[in-house]
């Protein structure tokens, strides 16, 4: 038989799933040809993102690169949940600069 805390736990992971896709679910919402469009430190610039912090974040999970796909952007931030918001703002700059 669970305890309170037990079930306490469960539920708490319960929620905290629903409120986190997976990292499979969360790319699943871009093309693949947009998952293949390089993202430079430059295009994270562009996108209104700060330099020190597009470069900080850069050299964090890419060390040494100054580029990535999309693919590798974006599963970067959602699973580490680092700068989610500023990772997708550069992932659809670039991708639109890839479309003109």
């Amino acid at each position: 038989m669970a305890t309170i805390l037990e079930k306490l736990a469960a539920a708490h992971a319960e929620h905290f799933a629903s409120q986190n896709p997976s990292v499979s679910e969360r790319l699943s919402k871009w093309t693949a040809e947009e998952l293949n469009v390089v993202v430079s430190v430059e295009a994270s610039n562009q996108s209104g993102n700060c330099s020190f912090g597009s470069s900080g974040w850069a050299e964090r999970h890419f060390s040494g690169r100054n580029t990535a796909t999309v693919r590798e952007v974006l599963t970067a931030a959602y699973t580490t949940e680092d700068r989610v918001p500023q990772a997708e703002a550069a992932c659809r700059y670039a991708c639109s600069q890839a479309r003109s």
